[in-house]
């Protein structure tokens, strides 16, 4: 019930360094713990927070992105240790991320498959308010991406303030992102696969919309919001610095 899923689909300018597809440092040499399947849910819990503290501290971070500069392209690829340069020269309105199946993040398709995000602002989830599927004729972009709505005024919400709205994590599982989840320990983009979402499990914490797999997911995160976020938050800027980063737009349960 954590974010993992049995299948999946699987230079120098001067001022970047190109690794494409290498994998992250962490700060710890130890391996991670894994969780047993037949383990009780307080189990899973803690010893997947035994196993994040080893590697809750990402030292290097790889984010491929094409930015789009008058009539030329650049091709960049940054580093985590070089996210804050990156940041100071890289246009988040303007900068087009590469995409793959191990992304999920293709361009050609709305995110959350088409789900109105707004929506979930005024949802109970312990209500059992499902996800309010947008129409194609409602559509707004932001950061490139595609969101669908179910009404005009939902997407005219949308576009006066998209980053209050568009979900954290690109809408990925907050929980598999997080560093937290025992089975999953996210250490580059291309695992993204991993972390799909079931558009019915979700929570809003202080005005901002997280996504998950499954209800337990859901749960975990939940019940430790402040460090779980706090790590979520670490490994995401760490890809992507101060840009929103891209979307979910092909991996759903």
């Amino acid at each position: 019930s954590n974010c993992l899923v049995a299948t999946g689909r699987g230079g120098d300018d001067g001022h970047f360094l190109t690794m494409e597809d290498k994998p992250l440092l962490v700060s710890s040499s130890e391996p991670a713990l894994l969780v047993q399947p037949q383990a009780d849910a307080a189990a899973k819990r803690s010893m997947a927070k035994a196993s994040a503290v080893m590697v809750a501290v990402v030292v290097a971070a790889m984010v491929g992105v094409t930015m789009l500069a008058g009539m030329s392209t650049q091709t960049i690829t940054t580093t985590g240790q070089l996210v804050q340069s990156a940041s100071a020269d890289v246009d988040c309105d303007t900068v087009v991320y590469m995409t793959t199946d191990k992304k999920c993040n293709s361009y050609d398709s709305p995110v959350l498959s088409g789900f109105d995000v707004t929506e979930y602002f005024s949802l109970d989830y312990d209500a059992g308010d499902e996800a309010v599927q947008g129409l194609d004729e409602y559509t707004a972009t932001y950061m490139g991406y595609t969101f669908y709505f179910a009404s005009s005024a939902n997407q005219a919400v949308f576009e006066a303030n998209p980053s209050l709205y568009a979900p954290a994590y690109g809408g990925f599982c907050a929980y598999g992102v997080s560093g937290y989840d025992g089975n999953n320990f996210m250490t580059k983009q291309t695992q993204l696969w991993s972390t799909p979402v079931d558009v019915n499990e979700y929570a809003v914490i202080d005005g901002t919309l997280y996504m998950f797999r499954g209800s337990d997911a859901r749960e975990f995160f939940v019940e430790s919001s402040d460090t779980d976020i706090s790590g979520g938050d670490g490994l995401w800027s760490s890809w992507f610095g101060e840009c929103a980063g891209f979307f979910n737009t092909e991996c759903y349960m």
